[in-house]
């Protein structure tokens, strides 16, 4: 809210009286400019609308069509000057010259229900149309009223006289604070004070409540992105070559299938790892180089190896209120004491990690020795289609036909704009072979290279990620773990028995889920074995052999036959061990699993008579 009613347009006249009309005063020289100044301004503005039904049951469409308006923003008309009636702001020229609510509110919007309405929220439904009231756009909203008090007094001499009466009070020259209760504007759908007609608001649905604008919104989340690119230098040119990636894997990465298409009949379907999804889903919040930005320019950039770490922070509600009226956040002010921030909150650590033995990650195979990085950040993606969030101008634009084209130029040879040559054929040809369509034509070619509403700019004023910088300070550590591809748990020795135990024990038992009866070994019956059958150290590989043959069974196909009393099938796979060291002792291992792939497992110590 801005208390100066000239900062929004130039001041305009009304009757040349100092005599206040109904309590109102003249124009500009006593504060009113209602050319100008929002419908809110001095009170209220209000719409009248009025629908008279041709039918028992309309359409959405049939009712926006005929409803008919009425604007007023002034409930009177103000005093006219007979000497000089031209004011804009004389007589019933206040009303007609003010600024009325259809300037702030889209009043006739139509939405596919739900569907349209909440589709940037990744919400999807379906429903029947439905007819909606949309401010056409809104900013914070702050009261200013403290300030006000607080002011410093202004003392009025000559011969700069006047300052008391026209300092501003508003956004960006005084800290205003989130109204509360009944202050701010509001928007609010109401029944005619006449009562003379039937409630429009009741027949279509509309909720009759006052709805406050320029809420500020609890929280926001901003983003900035490190972008580490590996590369190696040709030895002989030092250019720069990058780990390239087939393109068939970013396709089933942007398209969330499990697997691609095939090069052929004879070639596995392409898989994209996680690696390469995270890259690409990334890639979709940050403004990359055009020439490394391999999603937009797919026919100018092959795609390449890109490590993409994310840094985000969550702004609160204060800290918007702060931005809005050019002071910083909280983060902006991370080393202050008043910051109140968590060390978590202003020092992060990301961690990319993967398996460099697959193909369908990001780097695979031997690295190079010579292999280098490329660092660099890159912005959070600004929303930047306001018509997509506009829901009585979201549809596309409407172009014209083929057909319609045809009556404004010579359909039998075509010159296009900026071409060398003339393109003979029909117009549909002509049209289908121009670089961009109809455009081509379209007032002679000057729509040429413009877009659709509903179509988003490749390049754009990125506001507000591109004005501030989240991450100051960022450093990169790489590192290769090698792995055996073995499994060995480790115990202290002191609880292990070099010499096994030729003592009898109790059985192990233990379930198992689907296909998991080695994971289940693996957790916990190696230990107990240890423990429970006194296997000595250099006996220990039996455990590695038990394991072996559980994973054996988890990938055997089952398929036990029917039982004749309804019980559950099951079929029974056993095998001995017998110790490596100590002889007379093995170990009996009797699984039994179900169709389902889950079961049991009994393994039995067993020693033979000689001991």
């Amino acid at each position: 809210m801005y208390s100066r009613p000239t900062s929004f347009g130039p001041p305009c006249q009304v009757a040349a009286t100092t005599v206040d009309q109904n309590g109102y005063g003249g124009g500009a020289l006593q504060g009113y400019n209602a050319p100008f100044t929002p419908p809110y301004y001095d009170g209220a503005a209000w719409v009248d609308l009025e629908y008279n039904p041709r039918s028992a049951s309309p359409t959405i469409d049939e009712v926006l069509s005929e409803i008919t308006s009425s604007y007023l923003r002034y409930s009177t008309d103000w005093k006219t000057d007979a000497s000089d009636p031209s004011g804009s702001q004389q007589g019933t020229n206040i009303n007609n010259n003010a600024v009325q609510i259809s300037a702030s509110v889209n009043l006739f919007g139509k939405t596919d229900g739900l569907k349209q309405l909440n589709r940037y929220e990744g919400f999807d439904s379906t429903g029947d149309g439905q007819w909606v009231i949309q401010t056409k756009f809104e900013t914070p909203i702050l009261n200013f009223i403290d300030a006000n008090v607080g002011a410093t007094a202004i003392t009025d001499s000559w011969p700069c006289s006047g300052g008391a009466e026209t300092r501003p009070f508003g956004m960006w020259h005084q800290y205003g604070r989130e109204p509360s209760g009944s202050e701010g504007v509001s928007l609010e759908v109401s029944d005619h004070p006449s009562r003379a007609f039937k409630s429009l608001a009741d027949a279509v649905g509309f909720s009759k409540t006052s709805e406050n604008l320029g809420k500020v919104a609890s929280s926001k989340t901003i983003r900035e992105a490190v972008v580490a690119v590996p590369f190696v230098e040709d030895n002989t040119t030092s250019a720069r070559e990058f780990f390239a990636i087939d393109r068939r894997q970013i396709d089933t990465a942007l398209n969330g299938f499990e697997s691609g298409p095939q090069a052929n009949t004879s070639e596995a379907p392409v898989t994209a790892g996680d690696s390469i999804r995270e890259m690409v889903d990334a890639m979709g919040r940050y403004i990359f180089p055009p020439s490394m930005d391999f999603i937009n320019n797919p026919d100018q950039v092959d795609p390449f190896a890109m490590y993409i770490f994310e840094f985000e922070h969550t702004l609160n509600k204060q800290d918007l209120i702060d931005i809005w009226q050019n002071l910083p956040p909280r983060i902006g002010r991370a080393f202050s004491e008043d910051s109140n921030l968590e060390t978590s909150e202003i020092k992060q650590t990301k961690q990319i990690t993967h398996d460099l033995g697959r193909t369908d990650e990001l780097l695979n195979g031997p690295l190079s020795p010579r292999l280098q990085w490329m660092v660099f950040k890159v912005k959070q993606k600004a929303n930047t289609n306001y018509y997509r969030k506009v829901v009585t101008t979201n549809p596309a634009t409407t172009l014209p036909t083929v057909a319609e084209q045809a009556t404004s130029f010579d359909p039998s040879g075509i010159i296009a704009p900026q071409a060398t040559k003339t393109v003979r054929g029909t117009v549909a040809e002509a049209v289908e072979r121009s670089p961009n369509g109809v455009f081509d034509f379209i007032a002679e070619g000057a729509g040429s290279g413009a877009v659709v509403k509903g179509e988003d700019f490749k390049t754009s004023y990125n506001w507000p990620y591109d004005f501030f910088s989240l991450v100051e300070l960022v450093k990169i550590d790489q590192e290769v773990e090698f792995e055996t591809g073995e499994e060995f748990t480790a115990q202290p020795i002191e609880q292990i028995q070099f010499v096994t135990s030729t003592e009898a024990a109790e059985d192990i038992l233990f379930s198992f889920g689907p296909n998991a009866a080695q994971d289940s070994f693996r957790q916990q019956v190696d230990t107990v074995m240890i423990d429970k059958f006194k296997i000595g150290v250099e006996s220990l590989s039996v455990t590695q052999e038990v394991s072996s043959f559980l994973g054996e069974v988890d990938s055997e196909y089952v398929k036990p036959p029917a039982t004749s009393d309804g019980t559950l099938p099951v079929e029974v796979f056993r095998k001995t061990f017998s110790d490596p060291v100590v002889s007379g002792v093995s170990y009996n291992v009797e699984v039994r699993v179900t169709e389902f792939q889950e079961g049991s497992a009994t393994i039995s110590k067993v020693i033979s008579a000689q001991n």
